[in-house]
């Protein structure tokens, strides 16, 4: 059984986690910085402050995602290579 793994897919699928990590990072840019409410402050921040946080552990976990892909492309790379080699020099004769 063979396994063909394409790097260059994996660090286009980095390249999209990559992009949702920066969209969703965005979407915290349109809360306020200070919130005036009333005696619901403390509850709306409470709410806010929850909700960045969120956001920002998404972020953190598409980053993370996106860099797993990158190394595993390096890895299937570097592999290829030295798998290549190999054969070269086992059958030196068998090339071009």
């Amino acid at each position: 059984m063979s396994l063909h793994v394409d790097p260059n897919e994996l660090l286009r699928a980095a390249a999209r986690y990559e992009d949702s990590a920066r969209v969703v990072a965005a979407a915290v840019d349109p809360l306020p910085d200070t919130v005036q409410a009333g005696a619901a402050t403390g509850a709306l921040v409470g709410v806010l402050g929850r909700a960045v946080g969120d956001v920002a552990g998404l972020v953190h976990t598409l980053g993370i995602a996106a860099g797993m892909l990158s190394s595993c492309a390096e890895a299937y790379r570097d592999s290829d290579a030295g798998t290549a080699e190999r054969i070269v020099t086992a059958w030196p004769d068998q090339g071009e």
